[in-house]
């Protein structure tokens, strides 16, 4: 890797998933540098918590990670999450229903989402009327992250086929 930015795409699941690693001169030097995965919160992605809005400019919601990396020498790792589309209990009822809004957004597969009684998953038939380019975005299962984290670590500790010409330290 190079000193800075680095972007990564790999399939997983037959997804493509994409991740920034932040790599400090003082970590491209050590042979074993800390690593810090920063999981963005939702309706968010790794290029946000790194500190840029999809157009390139600076954003005021950077984690502060890439300083940390910087001083510490560590490297900073910001995954982006899948879209979903889902529904929540807006108005408090304790009933997820057709009146609540579906939101359509990055986000983790933590326990609640597609629990039908606190985050459910929008129906197939509620996916088909979303337009494109949403539409491609969301017409999935619910995708286990750990999956994604599993070979982000296993690229970068080069154990990977995909990986094993790179740099084992990303």
């Amino acid at each position: 890797p190079e000193v800075g930015r680095n972007d990564h795409t790999m399939i997983v699941d037959d997804f493509e998933r994409e991740y920034i690693v932040h790599a400090p001169e003082a970590a491209l030097q050590s042979e074993a540098a800390p690593l810090v995965i920063f999981f963005h919160g939702s309706n968010h992605n790794g290029n946000l918590a790194y500190g840029l809005k999809d157009d390139g400019s600076l954003t005021d919601q950077d984690a502060g990670w890439r300083e940390v990396a910087d001083a510490s020498g560590l490297i900073a790792v910001y995954p982006t999450a899948l879209n979903y589309c889902f529904r929540e209990d807006d108005n408090g009822d304790g009933v997820i229903d057709s009146d609540d809004t579906p939101y359509i957004q990055e986000k983790w597969t933590v326990a609640k989402l597609g629990d039908p009684d606190r985050v459910a998953l929008c129906t197939p038939e509620e996916i088909a009327q979303i337009p494109e380019p949403d539409r491609s975005k969301v017409d999935h299962d619910r995708l286990e992250d750990r999956h994604f984290v599993d070979a982000m670590l296993e690229a970068k500790s080069g154990r990977s086929a995909a990986f094993q010409s790179q740099d084992s330290r990303f």
